[in-house]
């Protein structure tokens, strides 16, 4: 069965490396859009990681490292187009940090596939 989801519902992000999704028992999750929405007056740098199960957040699995998200300003969230088409399996996790805490909000919309 093929769904479309939202991986991760509107969440701000911590300091700390945070687990937001982990792709589900018999599931792949296909990433198709990932945003970050900056809600400070200050730019904010953003860490992503996407991990495979059994293994930790590292610069070998990550996404965007320190990654810049300009100040609030009337910018549009960023696209991190990167993260697009990104298959996820099972077990899998998705963490992600902020340089200030309740600064920046994420949200990941995919596709979850059965296996």
């Amino acid at each position: 069965m093929i769904s479309p989801v939202e991986v991760v519902s509107p969440v701000q992000l911590t300091t700390a490396a945070a687990t937001y999704y982990t792709v589900p028992d018999k599931t792949v999750t296909m990433l198709t859009r990932l945003t970050l929405t900056n809600t400070t007056a200050s730019d904010q740098t953003v860490t992503i990681y996407f991990i495979p199960r059994g293994s930790t957040a590292g610069a070998g699995n990550a996404l965007a490292y320190t990654m810049n998200v300009p100040a609030a300003s009337g910018q549009p969230p960023v696209d991190v187009t990167a993260a697009a088409g990104h298959a996820l399996k099972q077990s899998s996790y998705i963490q992600a940090l902020c340089s200030a805490g309740a600064s920046v909000t994420m949200r990941i919309s995919g596709i979850e596939f059965e296996t």
